[in-house]
């Protein structure tokens, strides 16, 4: 059944009520919606948000992770989508090549986005690619139009100028979700 108009309505007020943490609410709204639309993007980039949002710091779960696969299937242009992917995958060592892939598509996606491409150069550190990490860094932190991206980009920078022991990389910080200085997903 597709009802575009009443499906732009539940996702309105699934987006809403995300930002006010009104989870469960929320997610209803997006179920409701992609059952009303199961055509857009949004409906489930919104429902992978929620679970994030639930997930807490005990990782992403596996709900979100099918939401933003979705997302992106539907609207393979729409960079948060890739972004959030990229983040899930980064959290794990056997999945850290897909987080580079789908973290450069989002940077390609949204180049001017400072944050996509902090993202890229954390993937790039956790690979052992130092001098790519520590390059695209730089550029971020020259680019980055908000103090704590360029904080954190500089902040990368230093980390990849020193010498490593051969342990593994540092575990990659979550990118800014806004031009602000808080992290986690992109609404």
């Amino acid at each position: 059944m597709s009802e575009p108009s009443l499906a732009e309505a539940e996702q309105s007020l699934g987006f809403l009520l995300l930002k006010k943490d009104n989870l469960d609410d929320a997610e209803k709204h997006f179920e409701r919606a992609a059952q009303l639309d199961p055509k857009d993007a949004l409906n489930y980039y919104g429902q992978g948000l929620v679970a994030i949002s639930k997930g807490g710091n005990a990782g992403a779960p596996v709900g979100a992770l099918d939401a933003f696969e979705k997302a992106a299937a539907l609207n393979p242009d729409f960079a948060p989508a890739w972004y959030n992917l990229a983040m899930i995958y980064s959290q794990r060592n056997e999945t850290l090549q897909k987080a580079l892939t789908d973290a450069q598509r989002a940077a390609a996606l949204a180049p001017g986005d400072s944050g996509y491409q902090l993202q890229v150069a954390a993937v790039l550190d956790r690979l052992g690619h130092p001098d790519e990490a520590r390059k695209t860094a730089a550029q971020v932190k020259e680019s980055a139009s908000d103090r704590a991206t360029a904080a954190k980009a500089g902040d990368l920078v230093a980390r990849t100028s020193r010498p490593q022991p051969s342990a593994v990389p540092a575990p990659i910080g979550n990118a800014p979700a806004k031009p602000s200085s808080d992290s986690g997903p992109r609404i």
